[in-house]
């Protein structure tokens, strides 16, 4: 049975865009789908639906920064929490809610339509499954719609 994953992370800023309000695309480990919104009041908002070991819902609170003579590069840290519904072959099936972090890097590609991102996502399961889980990392490529 293929798992359905969903994150979503909010990106705290201070009066600027990184270079685009809304990208679409994919993000590696685990597989998945990234839609990132930047809104006008200085948030941004990512859905991402992964598809590894059943389902799981992020929603994480971020504070991104530009790097000084770096354009269109980004970096951006964070907390938040998860629910995790798990296939019944990994523990169990559990459903199960966790906490996350997160810390990378994004960048506008500029005078292209390409967003780019690199993450570390250390997260937790309380009450069972995969426990403290470290490894969680990915890699997006988006589309930017505007």
């Amino acid at each position: 049975m293929t798992m359905l994953t969903c994150t979503v992370a909010i990106h705290a800023q201070v009066g600027f865009y990184p270079g685009y309000k809304t990208s679409l695309g994919m993000k590696y480990f685990p597989g998945s789908i990234s839609l990132k919104h930047h809104a006008p009041v200085g948030y941004t908002i990512e859905v991402i639906g992964y598809f590894w070991k059943g389902n799981r819902l992020t929603g994480l609170y971020q504070k991104s920064q530009p790097i000084k003579g770096m354009e269109g590069l980004y970096w951006f840290f964070g907390g938040g929490a998860h629910i995790s519904m798990y296939e019944a072959r990994y523990y169990g099936g559990k459903s199960l809610l966790g906490a996350d972090g997160i810390i990378g890097l994004d960048y506008k590609v500029p005078k292209a339509p390409i967003n780019l991102s690199f993450d570390w996502q250390p997260s937790a399961d309380l009450g069972g499954g995969a426990g403290f889980v470290a490894n969680w990392a990915g890699i997006s490529l988006r589309y930017v719609l505007q």
